[in-house]
Parts: C-alpha cells; structure tokens; sequence
C-alpha cells in the first residue's frame, strides 16, 4: 500500500485514536483489512449478478452477501467509513467534495464525541451534556422530549410549556414514523432471539468486536450517570 491509497484510514487514526487510546492502530488495521477484502473482492455471487464487481455499491454488497458478511460490512462501515465513498482510494479535490454525502464512522465518531464531552465537563461547571438512549426516543418519545426540554430550558419555562413542546415533538415524530415507509428497513421485521444472534456474532468477531467493545463502554458509562 502507498501513503496516498492509505489517507482515508490514516484520517481516522489520526483523529479518533488518540482520543480512544483503548482501540490500538493494529485493532484498527485489522477491521480495514477485513472490509477492503469484503468490498469488491473476488467473490463468485458477481458471476450470478447482472452488476460487476468493479461497479457494485455498498448497497448491493448488502442484497448480495450472506447475512454474516453483510452485517459486518455494514458495522464496518458505521465504524470506519470517514464520510467519503466508502473504502474508494482518495481522488481530485472536486471528486471529493461530490463524495462528501456519503457517511459513515458514526460508531467511532460517537466514543470520541462522548469522551471529548467529558473531558470538558470535568472543567468546568457551565457547561453540561444530557445522553439519552436512543431505544427510549423510540419506545417513550413523550417522556424523553420532556427530559429535552426541561434540560435545555430548565426553570425558564413552565411546566405546561414543556409539556407543549414535548406534545408538538411526539406529534411529529410520530407522523413521520407513520409517513416513512421508503426506508430499506421498512416492513422488515426480526424476532429478539434474531437481534441477540446478530449483535452476539458482531461482539465476537475479532476484527469488529474490540472497537464496538470500547464505544458501548464508553455509551453505558454516559448513559448511566444521567439516568
């Protein structure tokens, strides 16, 4: 490998790892080098495919490759991708600006964000974050707009003004839950021994399973002192 084929993985190194010490650059290469052998590699499902292999997006890699692989690329992709096109060897400057839609790395970016956060807090007394678990926006939104509000506002606003906002929110939220039905997820359905199935297989993968281990630490850490 060149430096120049290298500067998407070297990005993320060299922002995210000196703040998440756990994570070791050779844990790091090892998960790169499982999605580079993942991603348009030599497999024989392009021989049955009408795409090439040479042209096959993320999303066809998910359509064409087995429950595990798949899972794993796209973990991968949430921990590593540097918001580029995925895994695609750095281009001209304008061909870049393109690519700049594309995400990825929320896995990585959210432990750095948590422990970058922390250490402001621990500075000083102005400044203060609220972590929410996701699943409650999901299964209370009511509740969890409230505890929004009333930590942006505080004794700013009154009760019932609260109780308006967090009101208006779930009223959205739920429209566009009901309105969303283009998403790939949309009507897909697993059963909780699936989900277990799935997540125990990514914990015990010993490319992705390290790195996640250190962001759900860190999440269950944030998440703990503000409940």
């Amino acid at each position: 490998k060149t430096s120049k084929s290298l500067d998407e993985e070297e990005s993320m190194k060299s922002l995210i790892l000196p703040t998440l010490t756990e994570i070791s650059p050779k844990q790091f290469d090892k998960a790169f080098r499982m999605c580079r052998a993942l991603f348009r590699n030599e497999t024989s499902f392009w021989s049955t495919s009408e795409i090439s292999r040479g042209n096959a997006s993320f999303y066809d890699h998910l359509l064409f490759l087995d429950q595990y692989d798949g899972i794993r690329l796209s973990a991968a992709q949430m921990i590593l991708s540097s918001g580029l096109e995925f895994f695609k060897a750095p281009l001209s400057i304008e061909r870049l600006r393109k690519r700049k839609r594309h995400a990825g790395a929320d896995i990585l970016r959210m432990g750095n964000n948590i422990r970058k956060l922390n250490e402001v807090t621990a500075n000083t007394e102005q400044f203060r974050v609220l972590t929410m678990d996701m699943a409650n926006w999901i299964s209370k939104p009511h509740e969890s707009s409230l505890n929004v509000v009333d930590f942006v506002f505080g004794s700013s606003a009154t009760i019932e003004e609260k109780r308006n906002m967090a009101d208006s929110y779930v009223e959205l939220f739920v429209n566009e839950v009901a309105d969303d039905s283009s998403h790939v997820t949309s009507g897909k359905a697993y059963h909780k021994e699936e989900k277990a199935a799935m997540i125990d297989m990514l914990k015990k993968d010993d490319a992705l399973g390290p790195i996640l281990d250190v962001v759900e630490k860190l999440v269950d850490e944030s998440l703990e002192r503000d409940t």
